[in-house]
């Protein structure tokens, strides 16, 4: 399984609120998400921001703030856009596609102050997209089988997630103890 795989699954993981959970299927989730984190925690490490770029997202946050506009309470507007296949939340900022515009030249100085550190963090994301592309090793899943599934009480997120830790339906069926045949032995015939 790769990396991404496993922050699906702890992901989904920790949405799973079903009822009516047998207790088999609630403690393999218990204990798939113990075994994620644990296995996670040097890819959060990956991706840990530095106090400097912490400090740059918030003056960029301070520069939008004071361009945007305000509703009738005078709080910042916020409105969804959408930036390849994601949706964002934007500050809306009147005249913001005009590169003369005073907000784009206070964030392009913010740019020049931060260099070093927007390097930085943009190796870290390039490290890190790299690095959950990459098998894990030595991660065992608790399994558990599909029929304890509680498939009608779990999102999609949640779903995606448990996909991970349970047999598929049709093991379960392979699982069922086979009737035993008697052997029949031929009849011995007189010569």
């Amino acid at each position: 399984m790769k990396y991404i795989e496993l922050i699906i699954m702890k992901n989904g993981l920790d949405a799973v609120e079903a009822p009516n959970m047998k207790a088999r299927f609630s403690y393999a989730v218990a204990r798939n998400k113990q075994i994620l984190e644990n296995v996670l925690k040097a890819v959060d490490e990956v991706l840990k921001k530095t106090e400097k770029y912490e400090e740059y997202e918030k003056e960029r946050k301070d520069i939008l703030v004071k361009y945007a506009k305000r509703d009738q309470d005078g709080e910042p507007i916020l409105e969804n856009i959408r930036v390849g296949n994601m949706v964002q939340r934007s500050y809306r900022i009147p005249g913001i596609d005009d590169k003369n515009h005073p907000v784009n030249l206070e964030l392009e100085a913010l740019k020049k102050k931060y260099k070093t550190e927007i390097d930085h963090r943009d190796k870290q994301v390039k490290e890190y997209e790299e690095f959950i592309e990459k098998e894990a090793e030595d991660v065992e899943l608790h399994m558990v089988a599909w029929k304890l599934v509680p498939v009608e009480g779990l999102s999609q997120q949640a779903m995606d997630g448990v996909i991970y830790m349970a047999h598929p339906p049709e093991d379960d069926e392979n699982e069922k103890p086979k009737k035993k045949t008697e052997k029949k032995t031929p009849a011995k015939t007189e010569p």
